[in-house]
Order: C-alpha cells, then sequence, then structure tokens
C-alpha cells in the first residue's frame, strides 16, 4: 500500500503498530513518524510514537511526542500519564504530577493515582502521597504497592498505628513479602508490642534466614522486654551473619553488662575500638 502510495498515512501507522508487537521499536518509531509527518494531527501516532521513543530511551523525544499528543487531543488520558512517566524518569516529580494528576482527573486508573503518589513523595508532599495511593487503593483493592509506600510515609510521619493497617493488607495478597514483614515487626515495636514484632522477625527469618538484621531486631525486642540472655543470643546469630557489624557489636556488650558480666562488655567495646576508634556511640 505504500508503495502505491506513499501518502497513505494509514499504512505507516498499521506498519508500525506490527513492527511494534515484533519488538522491532527502531523500525516501528520510523514508521509512526512518517505517518506524523503525513498526517500531524494524528494523536495515537503521536503517542505510540513516544511509546517506541521510551522503549528506546530516547525520552526527550518522547516527551516531545507526547507533548504533541495532548496538544492535539486535551482528553488523551494515557498521554498525559505516558508523559508524567517520562518527566519522572527525568526527575521532574513537579510537572509529572501535574501529568500523573490530569491523566487522573480524565480517566481514575489506580495506577495513575499511585504514580502519583510515587511523585508527590519525591517532592516531600506526603500527606499528597497518602491521599494519591489511597485514591489507587479505592479503585484497586488488591494493590500491595500502594499498601507499601503509603505503610512507609506513615513511618516517616511516625503515625504507627496507619502504618499498620497498610502494611497488614499486604499479606493477604503477597504473604512472604519480606519488607512488609520486617516493617511490621518495627511498628509493632514501635507501638510498645515488643512479642509480637518478634513473632514478625521470626516470620521473616523463614524467607531469609540469613538476614542479619531480623536477628539483631529480634534481639532489640527481647531487651525492651529485660530478656537479656534471650537478647544476647539473638545478637550472636545476628554477628555470625555480619562478624564486623559494630551496632551488633555494641548491643552485645551492652547485653553483657545487663548480665554482670562485666569482662565481656569490656571486651566487646574494646574490640569494637579496634574496628573504629572514633566509635562513640552506643546502639540501642
Amino acid at each position: 500500500l505504500i508503495k502505491l502510495d506513499p501518502a497513505y498515512y494509514a499504512a505507516y501507522y498499521n506498519l508500525g503498530l506490527l513492527l511494534y508487537d515484533d519488538n522491532d521499536f527502531a523500525g516501528a518509531a520510523e514508521e509512526f513518524a512518517d505517518c506524523v509527518r503525513i498526517k500531524p494531527d494524528f494523536a495515537q501516532a503521536c503517542y505510540n510514537a513516544a511509546l517506541c521513543m521510551i522503549k528506546l530511551d530516547k525520552l526527550p523525544d518522547a516527551a516531545a511526542y507526547l507533548q504533541n499528543a495532548v496538544k492535539i487531543d486535551a482528553g488523551y488520558a494515557e498521554a498525559y500519564y505516558n508523559l508524567g512517566i517520562v518527566l519522572f524518569r527525568t526527575n521532574n516529580f513537579k510537572d509529572a504530577a501535574k501529568n500523573f494528576l490530569k491523566a487522573a482527573s480524565l480517566k481514575p486508573k489506580a495506577e495513575y493515582y499511585y504514580n502519583l503518589g510515587l511523585a508527590y513523595a519525591k517532592l516531600d508532599e506526603n500527606d499528597n502521597a497518602i491521599n494519591s495511593y489511597k485514591d489507587a487503593l479505592r479503585l484497586k483493592e488488591a494493590y500491595p504497592e500502594a499498601y507499601f509506600n503509603c505503610g512507609l510515609l506513615y513511618m516517616q510521619k511516625k503515625d504507627y498505628q496507619n502504618a499498620l493497617l497498610c502494611f497488614e493488607p499486604i499479606l493477604k495478597y503477597e504473604p512472604d513479602n519480606i519488607n512488609a514483614i520486617h516493617n511490621l515487626g518495627v511498628v509493632h515495636s514501635k507501638l510498645g508490642n515488643p512479642e509480637k514484632a518478634i513473632d514478625f522477625y521470626r516470620r521473616g527469618l523463614q524467607y531469609e534466614p540469613d538476614n542479619a538484621e531480623l536477628y539483631f531486631n529480634i534481639g532489640v525486642a527481647c531487651a525492651k522486654m529485660e530478656k537479656w540472655q534471650d537478647a544476647l543470643e539473638s545478637y550472636r546469630q545476628a554477628l555470625d551473619i555480619d562478624p564486623k557489624n559494630i551496632k551488633v557489636r555494641s548491643n552485645i556488650a551492652v547485653a553483657y553488662s545487663k548480665l554482670g558480666e562485666t569482662r565481656k562488655s569490656e571486651e566487646e567495646y574494646k574490640y569494637i575500638l579496634k574496628l573504629n576508634p572514633d566509635y562513640a556511640e552506643v546502639w540501642f
């Protein structure tokens, strides 16, 4: 068809679609570009050309095509969304947020609000980010990433009760999500529930048995309950995995002191100073 009529823009467009489906993004980009050259007001061709440029990691070109697409069609939600993605990837979080918000206002979709939340978080607009994640969850209940990121922001705000409400549902969809399990332990510890915290840390060890931080956190939780021997055992398990961890050794020294084993406590502090002569902080 192109040979018969080089100005037949639809042929270039459809050939571009075929090449894109075959993962020939460079070839598809050329066809979409020819289509746009012939019919510059074809918003969908601009959009698909932009998708090719994203695949080819040519983000400035992708942004130009997408800006043209929304100029032609101001109601093109997908184009605003992908423009937001491109801007986000180039660290232009403010304009990314504007485009995600525009896309969501035109066509409310969970992924639009989720990415809006990511952009707001990058801008340190945490309340707006939390509200955006909640909007995403209203549209898509099974969205562990939205729960998780919302929970992290609540932790930053030291709102541990709401953080708990965000991390708990994740395990319904991803029972082996180690990051959610770990954070549930941290949140319960912050809320004054060390025994529940330990339960989650131990659950995490079922999936990551060589995670020194989980053993360390179990030790901290035991110490909060003044179970110093249990704390010492957990710290030592952490140390077996990470022998040069000064934070762990410092807490071991504290545990020995609490158990009345002064000499062993002093030995740990001396060893810490060998590792780091400037170390002056006791982690606890």
